[in-house]
């Protein structure tokens, strides 16, 4: 999709700063989130978006920019490709 979104079951990685990743498929934010113990509304005062914006981020409705997507996964303290997040 031209606005960077994604959808489909494979994704090709994508290139921030030498990070190279693929995009969480929609669902595994919010597992990433539910492993974190937080909630929508902790997520979305930390990042400064819409607990809305969460929800569509976590149901596929839109996906998150890369560079957002590399902040969550530093929240949530999850991995990209092996690799701690810093």
């Amino acid at each position: 999709m031209p606005d960077g979104t994604h959808r489909g079951a494979e994704r090709a990685p994508d290139q921030v700063r030498g990070w190279s990743y693929a995009l969480p498929a929609p669902g595994e934010l919010r597992v990433l989130r539910d492993r974190a113990e937080l909630s929508q509304d902790d997520v979305a005062e930390h990042i400064g978006v819409s607990r809305q914006t969460i929800h569509a981020w976590e149901s596929g409705t839109v996906s998150p920019s890369i560079e957002t997507t590399r902040e969550l996964l530093g929240l949530y303290r999850a991995e990209i490709a092996g690799q701690e997040v810093p």
